[in-house]
């Protein structure tokens, strides 16, 4: 069986409208379940003092355990790609982590009912944008992501152009690296 999960964890204001819109159209274009719900990531990042980034991760992790248990999911796919792992090792990398914090994103991991499957990380953010556009795929594009005050943002938008004009193949090679 599968099935699609929305989480509208309170971020993106006025926007969040639209995410669930366009979620909702998703699922009912590709004929699967939705299971929806809204969530407080700043309440949680209060309670429980985090970033918000830890806050709304912690938040969206949670609700995807209660998605999979109410859809009866054993697997649950992540869109996370081949760029967000070399910016997670890049980043743990210079904030001091061990080997277990630079081995990067699984693609595969234990989870609540079953799986986290990370089916995209050998993709890059090119190459996914790329098929969606030769498919006439739609998405969504989070303007959270231009915000450079948080680190992983900082490093997609100052530092990788950087080491990509020099290395090309930069996000591959730290990812096959992890």
């Amino acid at each position: 069986t599968i099935g699609a999960a929305h989480l509208n964890h309170g971020l993106r204001g006025d926007l969040a409208a639209r995410d669930a819109r366009h979620a909702a159209g998703q699922a009912d274009l590709l004929g699967v379940s939705l299971v929806t719900e809204t969530d407080s990531a700043e309440a949680f990042r209060q309670a429980h003092r985090l970033s918000p980034e830890e806050a709304a991760r912690e938040v969206r992790y949670r609700f995807l355990k209660r998605a999979a248990m109410a859809g009866g999911f054993n697997r649950i796919a992540l869109g996370h790609h081949q760029d967000d792992d070399a910016e997670l090792v890049l980043m743990r990398l210079l904030r001091g982590s061990g080997p277990a914090g630079l081995a990067g994103i699984g693609e595969v991991q234990p989870f609540g009912p079953g799986w986290l499957v990370r089916p995209l990380l050998p993709f890059s953010r090119d190459d996914l944008r790329g098929y969606a556009e030769e498919h006439a795929l739609a998405w969504i594009d989070d303007p959270s992501n231009e915000d450079r005050k948080f680190d992983r943002n900082y490093l997609r938008h100052e530092v990788f152009p950087v080491l990509q004009a020099r290395w090309p193949d930069a996000s591959s090679r730290l990812r096959h690296s992890a």
